[in-house]
């Protein structure tokens, strides 16, 4: 085998470099330098480049291939490890390992469990997100299929809507109007309102002014306590009556059989400032057996009160009345003559019998 120890190589005519019609085999730990360009038009087999790389490579690509790679890169197979500054054009295919950097455009396509962390995401992300989504600025404008919080949920602005047919709340104590600072002044006006369009807005909302709640709708329950203008009353068979103020109850009694004298005790009768300054209405009719059974004792809210009959005793209340047969009825009113409600021991009960209704 020859050797040739040059320092240049020229071509013929002295103006560019020679071609290797047949190839050039160099021996391992020398290498190919050109100030110029290095055109090879068959199969470059090298353990290196150093400098630009110009053209199609065709086959396997081991090692690192550091600077700007244009066009496309097909075919990759393996674990390839690409470390790129910046990728311009389309990315098919796919991506094994950690991608840094701005994407810019549509991931489509996704599967699996994919990792993503970003700083910015401009366009769309179309696919699963499975993990946290953390950083988030600006308006983004999020649609998901379902969406499972096991946290607390904070949401902040002027308006939320809940578009959707059924909405399912497990606490039994919804708590509107939440302020830093509650009171009556900021409950005013609050409640609830269902759209009623042309036909009008059904409200239940707090007036302040009025210390009660207002509707501009009738309610219609289920058990009326007044039917057609009528109270209800409850019916007791013996001695003893409870009357729950306007409750489920009646503020009426009417005793049948009775054995002995009524004992009448008025509960839920409201013990709040909202209540201060009222008076209370209730009655008993006793149904006469042969012997005189009247109602001489008054509790509210088992509390004791003593009546107060009309001509200052209850023989006097009695006098000319008929009370051995026929109906008695006995009006009780009950006036809060301090003001405070916080107490029943601050109402003064007063009676009044009507006798002989045959």
């Amino acid at each position: 085998m020859s050797e040739i120890r040059v320092n240049n190589v020229k071509n013929e005519a002295g103006t560019g470099a020679p071609q290797l019609t047949y190839g050039a085999s160099i021996p391992v730990g020398y290498g190919l330098t050109g100030a110029g360009d290095i055109n090879i038009t068959g199969v470059a087999t090298a353990g290196s480049f150093s400098g630009a790389l110009t053209g199609n490579v065709t086959g396997n690509v081991t090692g690192n291939v550091t600077g700007n790679v244009t066009g496309n890169a097909t075919g990759l197979s393996g674990t390839p490890n690409i470390t790129v500054g910046t990728v311009t054009g389309n990315l098919t295919g796919n991506v094994t390992g950690n991608v840094t950097g701005n994407v810019t455009g549509n991931a489509t396509g996704l599967s699996g469990t994919p990792n993503i962390t970003v700083g910015t995401v401009t366009g769309n992300v179309t696919g699963n997100v499975t993990g946290n989504a953390t950083g988030l600025s600006g308006t983004p404008n999020i649609t998901v299929g379902n969406a499972t919080v096991t946290g607390d949920l904070t949401v902040q602005g002027t308006t939320t809507t809940i578009d959707t047919v059924n909405l399912v709340v497990e606490d039994k104590n919804i708590g509107i109007g939440s302020t830093s600072s509650p009171s009556n002044s900021t409950a005013d006006g609050g409640g609830l309102t269902i759209f009623g369009g042309s036909d009008g807005d059904k409200t239940l909302t707090y007036n302040d002014t009025k210390k009660a709640f207002e509707t501009n709708i009738a309610f219609a329950p289920n058990e009326n306590r007044f039917i057609t203008g009528s109270e209800k009353i409850t019916r007791v068979d013996g001695n003893t009556v409870t009357l729950t103020y306007a409750g489920s109850s009646s503020n009426v009694a009417i005793c049948t059989n009775p054995s002995g004298n009524i004992t009448l005790n008025v509960v839920g009768i409201p013990t709040i400032s909202s209540f201060d300054n009222h008076a209370l209405t209730f009655s008993v009719i006793v149904q006469q057996t042969g012997t005189a059974r009247t109602c001489i004792s008054v509790a509210l809210n088992g509390v004791s009160r003593t009546v107060k009959f009309a001509g200052g005793s209850l023989a006097n209340a009695l006098s000319g009345v008929t009370t051995t047969s026929g109906y008695t009825i006995q009006s009780f009113t009950g006036i809060n003559t301090v003001g405070s409600a916080s107490t029943t021991t601050n109402y003064e009960v007063f009676g009044i019998v009507s006798g002989g209704f045959f």
